[in-house]
């Protein structure tokens, strides 16, 4: 006997053979939607991912570039060589050494130019002085100091002296600007300029001083 072959016509009507395809077509389509799901699957975490990187640099940024405004302190202000008068006229003339403590809280280091402080009596400016260049460190502490000669007969002839000497205290207001570059990583460079004022509060009773800064920073 010869063994049994199937034609064609059986090979598609036999009911073994219609599972067996069948479960190779089921196959098929499991193996296809494995693949798109995990093509999606991957999309999803690829795109994940790049919010992660997105998210991680903008913090980065923030954390080094954004610039701070510094912190500024009247450190100490010693005055000396204090002369006042009342004949033949009444007169004042004072020298006065200003310490100013900057705080840089940025993360890149601030080299300024050579630039000069102000002193203001109620308007009146009674007093300047050159600041010489310098540098701040990034996240440091830097003093800055320089000594004025204030013009005492500009003092006296404003109208609030006559008040403020019988109170007590004289306020006077501090104002510099320091220009030049920040510089982060020493790489990136970016033009700054440092606005810095304050209000000095001089204790004639007690012979001190007492201060309020203000600054900002402008890129």
């Amino acid at each position: 006997m010869h063994p049994h072959s199937f034609s064609p016509d059986e090979a598609t009507t036999n009911p073994t053979n219609r599972n067996d395809l069948d479960q190779i077509e089921s196959n098929r389509r499991t193996r296809e939607l494995d693949r798109i799901s995990g093509s999606g699957n991957e999309w999803v975490e690829d795109r994940s991912r790049k919010r992660e990187r997105s998210i991680a640099l903008e913090h980065a940024q923030n954390l080094f570039f954004k610039p701070r405004d510094p912190q500024v302190f009247l450190h100490d202000i010693i005055v000396k060589n204090i002369n006042f008068s009342f004949f033949p006229a009444l007169s004042l003339n004072a020298t006065a050494t200003l310490v100013v403590t900057i705080r840089n809280q940025n993360y890149g280091s601030f080299r300024y130019n050579t630039s000069t402080a102000y002193i203001y009596y109620h308007g009146d400016l009674v007093a300047d002085a050159p600041v010489k260049p310098d540098e701040v460190p990034a996240r440091k502490y830097h003093n800055v100091s320089t000594t004025v000669t204030i013009d005492g007969a500009k003092v006296i002839a404003n109208p609030d002296f006559s008040i403020e000497s019988k109170n007590g205290t004289l306020t006077l207001t501090s104002s510099m600007a320091l220009e030049g570059k920040v510089r982060v990583f020493k790489v990136f460079k970016h033009h700054a300029v440092v606005h810095s004022t304050c209000e000095i509060f001089v204790f004639e009773k007690t012979q001190t001083v007492g201060s309020v800064c203000h600054s900002k920073l402008k890129i």
